[in-house]
């Protein structure tokens, strides 16, 4: 039998003809290598209780009720989970015209999009934030995101008359394990210039 550079067992050409034992091999040697979609931790649990993952031979599993991609070596059991990835939550910011609602100072502030979610332990979340703004005048605003009470990042647009302005935020923030709510804020930067609209995006987060 020969072994291909990813660590599969194929047959060799001087090999005696054996199907059935041919392919029990390669089935055997793809353990470790594959993502197997299970539907809940107890399917995930029972998997690793039969396959008995380790560092040499991890156990990959995509769970569907969750949206995750979590990996198993073994460690303190077969039930020692790490997630890989997890789900992307969306949120619509600034689908609605606010030419009608228009923020007219700096004290309007106006909450855009709010994104629920939950980090299992403290770590990156990676927020993309696509959004444009446009005002009939001259204009000055600020972008902020939120976790809770904190600001993450902020984002000064400055726009003149009839043009669409970019409010685009792209970062990686360390947040608390917990549940939480990202919220995308926005104001006017002066009370000087017109009111501003927010026309479309969309807030992306991942963890």
């Amino acid at each position: 039998m020969a072994t291909t550079p990813t660590g599969l067992i194929v047959p060799a050409g001087t090999d005696v003809f054996d199907p059935d034992g041919d392919l029990r091999t390669l089935a055997g040697s793809l353990d470790g290598r594959l993502i197997v979609p299970v539907a809940n931790t107890t399917a995930r649990d029972a998997l690793a209780a039969a396959f008995t993952p380790s560092t040499a031979k991890p156990l990959l599993v995509y769970r569907s009720d969750a949206g995750t991609l979590e990996c198993s070596v073994g460690g303190s059991g077969t039930t020692a989970w790490t997630k890989l990835a997890g789900p992307r939550q969306y949120a619509a910011a600034g689908q609605t015209d606010f030419a009608t609602t228009a923020i007219d100072s700096p004290t309007a502030v106006r909450t855009l999009a709010s994104v629920a979610f939950t980090m299992a332990t403290t770590g990156t979340l990676r927020v993309d934030l696509d959004m444009t703004l446009r005002s009939d005048g001259q204009a000055q605003a600020w972008v902020d995101i939120y976790v809770g009470s904190t600001k993450l990042d902020s984002r000064f647009v400055d726009t003149n008359t009839l043009t669409v302005g970019a409010a685009d935020i792209h970062g990686d923030y360390t947040v608390a394990a917990g549940s939480h709510a990202l919220t995308v804020r926005a104001a006017k930067a002066s009370a000087a210039g017109t009111s501003l609209r927010f026309n479309s995006g969309k807030v992306r987060l991942s963890w």
